[in-house]
């Protein structure tokens, strides 16, 4: 079901310049995601390894994340965050634990190996992400145009004029 844009309940009318930027948004992260996953591969571990490692040491409840936290990171269910928590620690990556405060949560931490490998992929994403900086420049510049109207028009309706847009 398509969101209507405010236009009295009208759909919105997308023209060649709205499914342009949304290709062009699509292509740019996937681009750099795909650079992600062979920088994984080079490393030695597959994607998802990867993004398990990421989600726990970048999670804001580190070091104390939680099999919880990272499906919720991830986008997946419990039992499948759970069994690539097991792959990884037949790997070496991480570790699970008993949270000190709680013993029936369970933490998952990264080993020496884990951080080491994290660290590496860190890099050379970073690397690309200051390679792709002009084209999400590009990306979030078209997005911008798109829904600056709409965000003013909402602040403008909910009384907060321009300063309203900004938050």
């Amino acid at each position: 079901m398509m969101k209507d844009s405010g236009n009295n309940g009208a759909p919105e009318v997308l023209d060649d310049d709205a499914f342009q930027i949304h290709a062009g948004f699509r292509y740019v992260i996937r681009r750099f995601l795909r650079y992600s996953e062979d920088q994984a591969r080079l490393a030695g571990i597959t994607p998802q390894q990867h993004l398990l490692l990421l989600a726990v040491r970048g999670h804001p409840a580190f070091p104390a994340v939680t099999i919880k936290d990272v499906a919720h990171r991830l986008q997946l269910r419990h039992h499948s965050t759970s069994l690539l928590v097991d792959r990884a620690v037949k790997r070496g990556l991480v570790a699970r634990g008993s949270d000190p405060t709680d013993r029936r949560r369970v933490v998952v931490g990264l080993t020496d190996e884990g951080r080491r490998i994290l660290d590496v992929v860190t890099r050379a994403n970073r690397a690309e992400l200051r390679a792709l900086d002009t084209e999400f420049l590009d990306v979030h510049r078209s997005l911008s145009r798109i829904f600056e109207p709409e965000a003013m028009a909402l602040a403008h309706a909910r009384g907060n004029g321009a300063a309203g847009a900004a938050d």
